[in-house]
């Protein structure tokens, strides 16, 4: 598994949960294992924090976010995923997203690097209110490698939905 170590962690240590710890980075992943299907899936360790800064946005904008990241390994080819939406319960009730490529070189050592996803703001998104963003990282396949913190009252959507009223035919003629 590339060096990576897994261990089974006991009820009594941590509540029998599966980590993996990656020795050349130190981090330390959560992931859980459903051995009827064979399956493994990755816990990401996202929460939610109060956004650096609120932005207001119209309809017909775009919201621009550029993300930062480290990268170490061979040369990848994905998406910088993003979205605007609402905290629900505990998780991101998506409302509006869209993805830029990403292309990365091979990186022998740990590189800082950053991406850039533009999300158009459209009407199917309520004006009047505030709204929390955030981005991940997805491969080609569409599998997310990395999820950044939610963003809770980072864009506030200005002024009412168009609407069309009171239509009439004020002329008509021969042309």
């Amino acid at each position: 598994m590339n060096g990576l170590v897994v261990q089974q962690v006991s009820l009594a240590e941590l509540g029998d949960y599966r980590y993996l710890y990656d020795p050349a980075t130190g981090m330390l992943y959560h992931y859980l294992y459903d051995p009827s299907r064979g399956v493994y899936a990755l816990v990401f360790a996202t929460g939610w924090v109060p956004a650096p800064k609120l932005v207001n946005v119209s309809y017909g904008d775009k919201l621009r976010i550029t993300a930062a990241y480290v990268y170490q390994g061979p040369a990848f080819s994905g998406t910088l995923y993003g979205a605007i939406g609402q905290k629900v319960v505990s998780t991101f009730d998506e409302i509006l997203a869209a993805q830029s490529t990403i292309s990365v070189t091979e990186k022998t050592s740990p590189a800082t690097l950053q991406a850039t996803v533009d999300i158009p703001i459209t009407t199917a998104i309520a004006g009047g209110k505030n709204y929390a963003i955030y981005v991940k990282i997805r491969d080609s396949g569409g599998a997310t490698k990395i999820i950044s913190d939610y963003y809770e009252n980072a864009v506030y959507v200005v002024g009412a939905e168009p609407a069309f009223s009171a239509l009439t035919i004020t002329d008509y003629i021969k042309v």
